[in-house]
């Protein structure tokens, strides 16, 4: 295995940020791909509705992916994780409480469209970040997180095979909880080794 691949950055984020990052993005968006259209859409309003929410969580996600590019250059990258971080606590929050209505249409669309707004963030900034950690290392922070994004794939279907949506949607408040710490972590050592670099120059 090459030594890049395992540098001491990396293995700082290994496996906080690739695991509960990339693997907690696929569990979040089999939550949002599977679990809520049936366990909410098609029990309360119909499986042939499926598709419109799903196709409200689509162009949400794609809108925002294009217009969090720009508004992370005005306010940088902790506010948009936060808010990815905030959406995705309401929805998981509305998930628990809530009792799915077919009479409360507009709330399927706007859970699905919270959900596509949180995704966007992941989806656009955890690359973003690689990018702007790893500028000399892309190649073995890509391959990395992209190891650690197909587990997620693999929890997220095994999850779907033997957790009700309550357990799942733990999982995913679990992931969001300490995928956010370790961000803050990592941002936090980003910004005090760019000072330091700074201070040395």
């Amino acid at each position: 295995m090459p030594a890049t691949l395992w540098g001491r950055e990396l293995m700082a984020l290994h496996p906080v940020l690739h695991l509960l990052q990339a693997a907690g993005r696929q569990v979040h968006v089999q939550l949002a791909a599977s679990f809520l259209p049936m366990a909410f859409v098609s029990c309360a309003w119909g499986t042939h509705n499926i598709g419109y929410v799903l196709i409200c969580y689509g162009v949400v996600d794609a809108l925002c992916s294009l217009g969090f590019g720009y508004l992370i250059k005005l306010v940088g990258r902790i506010p948009i994780f936060v808010l990815g971080a905030l959406i995705n606590a309401g929805v998981i929050i509305v998930l628990f409480t809530w009792a799915p209505n077919p009479d409360n249409v507009v709330v399927f669309f706007v859970l699905a469209g919270g959900w596509g707004m949180a995704d966007a963030v992941w989806q656009t900034q955890i690359n973003a970040l690689y990018g702007v950690l790893f500028p000399d290392n892309e190649e073995a922070a890509f391959s990395n997180y992209r190891l650690w994004e197909s587990v997620g794939f693999i929890i997220a279907y095994v999850l779907n095979n033997v957790a009700c949506v309550y357990a799942h949607t733990w999982v995913v408040v679990g992931f969001l909880a300490v995928g956010m710490g370790g961000y803050f972590v990592v941002e936090f050592k980003e910004r005090f080794s760019s000072k330091t670099f700074k201070l040395e120059d």
